[in-house]
């Protein structure tokens, strides 16, 4: 083999472990960003489910209740 040659083959190969570095960086890139919206969804279901269980706690009981609570001024 000549040293062109062999030139041209260690080239070759530095070609597709740069471009593997760069697949591999994006593929990072993109597991990142996918695992920040499942975190950010989770915080917004989280919070939902707090205020469902802070409006089922404040809802009235029973009418006595509900009566009550319009006489002073709203529900």
């Amino acid at each position: 083999m000549t040293v062109t040659k062999i030139l041209a083959a260690l080239s070759a190969i530095a070609e597709a472990v740069a471009g593997l570095a760069r697949f591999l960086t994006n593929r990072q890139l993109i597991n990142a960003g996918r695992a920040a919206e499942r975190a950010d969804q989770a915080s917004r279901d989280g919070k939902k489910k707090d205020a469902q269980i802070r409006a089922l706690l404040d809802a009235p009981r029973n009418r006595d209740d509900i009566v009550k609570r319009l006489r002073e001024g709203g529900l």
